[in-house]
Parts: C-alpha cells; sequence; structure tokens
C-alpha cells in the first residue's frame, strides 16, 4: 500500500511540472525539439490558402482594379499586324442619336451611374489611365513622347482647380463637380478596326481608342468643336467593365456595362475617315445640308464597302444575276450606264407586256375552244321507253259486246 501511494504522489509531481513548462514556454528560446514539438501541435494552413490570399492583396490596387484585370484586358487586343486584310475607320458617336444615350447620360454622376466623360476624367485625375494629345490632322499618337499631362489639359481647356499642397502628381489638383465640362460633350471620335480573323474565318472588329469631343459655344451663330485627347481603349476597359449602365431610357434595369455596349457594336454613328486618308468631299461654298448630305453619303460609302467584302467571304456575290449577251453587246457598243439602264428596262417592260399578251391570248383561244365543241356535240337524244301494252283481258271483254 505504500509502494502505491509513493508512486501515485511522483506521478503527480511530474504532472505538476510538465504544466508549468507548458506555461512558460517560450518559442524564440526553445529547442529543436521543443519547436517540432509545438509546430506539431499548432493547427496548420494549408498553402494553397496562403498563396492565394497573399496573391490577392498583391493584385488589389488603389484604383480597386486588380493586376489580373488589367492584363486580361492587353489579351483582348488582337494583334492584326498579319491579317490578310484590315480597314480602320474613324467613326463619331453624337449625342443626338438615341442609340448613344449611356454613354452620355447622366450628365453627373448619380449614385452608380457616370458618363464616360465623367469616368475618364475621374481616372485622368487619379492616374489610373494614359492619355495623349489630339493631332491636328485628327490622326492619333499613342506613344509616351506625346502624353497629356493633367495639369496641362486643365490649363489648356480653362478647367478651374485647386491645388492640395499636400498632395503629389494628379491627385494634388481638385475639381469640384460643376467645373467638369461633361454637359459640354456631345460627340466622341472612335478609331475602329475591322480585320478578317483567320482562326474563324470571319471580319471581326475591334476598338483601338477614344476620344472625347467638347462643344465649346464662341458666338451666338453656333458652337466649336474642340477634341480634348485620346486614350487607349485597353486602358479604359478593365473600368468601362465595372461601370454599369442602362441600355434603355424607357428601362431603368443597369443589367449591363459599358464595356458591353462598345464590344456589342451597341452605338451609331457616321463615319468621317479612313485610315487611308478618305473623306468627304466638302467646300466652303457648301451650305449645311449639303455638308450634311456629302458627309452622310461618305458614311454610306464606306458602309457599303466592309459590307460588300463580309458578303464576299459567302460567294453571295455569285448569286446576282448577270447580264446576258445582248446586254454585254449594248455596253460594247458605246452606251453609257444610263442609256442601258433605261434600255434593259424597257426590254424587261416589252418581255413582261409581251408574256402577258400571249397568256391572255392563249386564255382566249382555250375559251372559244371550248364553246366550239359545246356547240358540235349534240345532246344524247333521250331513250324512248316502250309504251304500256293494254291488258289483254280487257281488251277481249269489250269486242264481246
Amino acid at each position: 500500500m505504500q509502494r502505491i501511494q509513493s508512486i501515485l504522489i511522483v506521478l503527480l509531481a511530474l504532472t505538476l511540472t510538465l504544466t508549468a513548462e507548458a506555461q512558460n514556454f517560450d518559442p524564440l528560446s526553445a529547442t529543436t525539439t521543443d519547436s517540432t514539438r509545438v509546430a506539431t501541435e499548432l493547427p496548420r494552413q494549408r498553402p494553397t490558402a496562403r498563396q492565394r490570399r497573399a496573391q490577392k492583396e498583391q493584385e488589389t490596387q488603389t484604383d480597386g482594379v486588380s493586376i489580373r484585370a488589367k492584363n486580361y484586358a492587353d489579351q483582348q487586343v488582337k494583334d492584326t499586324e498579319t491579317a490578310p486584310w484590315r480597314r480602320v475607320i474613324y467613326r463619331q458617336l453624337s449625342i443626338d442619336s438615341l442609340a448613344n444615350a449611356p454613354i452620355f447620360r447622366p450628365v453627373r454622376p448619380s449614385g452608380q451611374l457616370q458618363s464616360l466623360f465623367s469616368l475618364l476624367f475621374k481616372r485622368f485625375n487619379d492616374g489610373s489611365i494614359t492619355v495623349y494629345e489630339y493631332e491636328d490632322l485628327g490622326y492619333e499618337n499613342l506613344t509616351p513622347e506625346r502624353q497629356l499631362r493633367f495639369e496641362d489639359f486643365l490649363d489648356r481647356f480653362g478647367i478651374v482647380y485647386d491645388k492640395d499642397p499636400s498632395q503629389t502628381g494628379n491627385r494634388a489638383f481638385k475639381i469640384l463637380p460643376v467645373d467638369i465640362p461633361t454637359q459640354s460633350i456631345h460627340n466622341y471620335y472612335v478609331k475602329e478596326e475591322y480585320y478578317y480573323d483567320v482562326k474563324t474565318s470571319d471580319v471581326s472588329s475591334q476598338i483601338i481608342a477614344i476620344c472625347p469631343v467638347m462643344d465649346d459655344e464662341i458666338s451666338m451663330e453656333g458652337s466649336v468643336r474642340i477634341p480634348l485627347f485620346w486614350v487607349k481603349y485597353s486602358d479604359v476597359q478593365p473600368y468601362l467593365s465595372q461601370q454599369p449602365i442602362m441600355l434603355s431610357t424607357k428601362n431603368n434595369a443597369t443589367t449591363a456595362t459599358m464595356d458591353d455596349f462598345f464590344s456589342l457594336n451597341l452605338y451609331r454613328g457616321q463615319i468621317s475617315m479612313t485610315l487611308g486618308g478618305e473623306t468627304a468631299e466638302l467646300n466652303s461654298e457648301m451650305s449645311d445640308s449639303t455638308a450634311m448630305a456629302a458627309r452622310q453619303a461618305f458614311s454610306n460609302q464606306i458602309e457599303g464597302e466592309l459590307k460588300q467584302f463580309e458578303e464576299s467571304l459567302y460567294g453571295t456575290e455569285y448569286t446576282k444575276p448577270e447580264a446576258s449577251d445582248s446586254d454585254l453587246q449594248e455596253g460594247r457598243d458605246g452606251e453609257d450606264d444610263s442609256e442601258l439602264d433605261t434600255a434593259r428596262a424597257r426590254r424587261s417592260q416589252e418581255l413582261r407586256e409581251g408574256k402577258s399578251q400571249r397568256k391572255a391570248a392563249k386564255v382566249t383561244k382555250a375559251k372559244k375552244k371550248s364553246r366550239t365543241t359545246k356547240k358540235a356535240t349534240p345532246k344524247a337524244a333521250k331513250a324512248e321507253q316502250p309504251k304500256q301494252s293494254k291488258s289483254t283481258t280487257t281488251r277481249s271483254v269489250r269486242n264481246r259486246f
């Protein structure tokens, strides 16, 4: 019994000693054996979770757009240098078109909604995007030498601002919302590129750059359009993909983004010029209505050429009616297009009239033939039915008297 009591006392002493060591344990001064034991006892964290959290912290930027989103936008730009066919055009998006309302409204930011220029101005102010000066000839030069500083932009276009000495960079310039010329932006210039995609065997398009245009009223007679700057679409695409818009004035649901508006080609506008230098032929003697008609005719011409090339990929040109030999012979004889068209129309009319006359003659002839046949064929005589003979018994009785 005494031996059992002594064993219990020793076990109790060892338990108290181990408890005291655990409370006074210092991980920094622990030996290799102790550190291994502590690492085993502490809860382990999955390495993938740590890596995922660290990557998320590194990718999150102060402007709310991750590096991954910016890299994705850069990857969306198609390299068309080796494309067998491409056509670069410049299109003008006007506020007068109802289809372009999503990028012009609202004039002042309201909640999550803001116009395209408000978004560009805000990102330009916080240094998130790089803008480039507008060249005099209308073409863009998206090189570092042509970058536009935010302070120069404000001074050049007379935008009132206050400078905060405690801030650096573009953030030092403070502009009130009423001083941002959003309501003066009535047009945008958009550089588009149409190209033949070898992978899909189809014609695709992409937007290269955007230029906001301000209308400055310098007199009572009208206003002057002043292009402000060029910005790469790939630079603003991450922000456009996060900007909700209303696609219809009759539906206030924000079910799409501003990037959807551009990528789905929901905008409408006239083609003002091409990269090859083609523009509408205008002169100072033209009236406003005549110049407007000339611009529209030029835009329709380029649109037709783009559509014609796309249709030619599917062989639709072979389904068009070809000219007959007589038409080609008349063309060789020196007739102009108008006379040839008139001759074709007259000949087609004569053919239609002749066909109608022949058809009417056939119908008349068939009617006459049917009438003659009816007259020549006599009616079938009715078969005479035999008269009923009188009863022999009755005749014999009468003869008796």
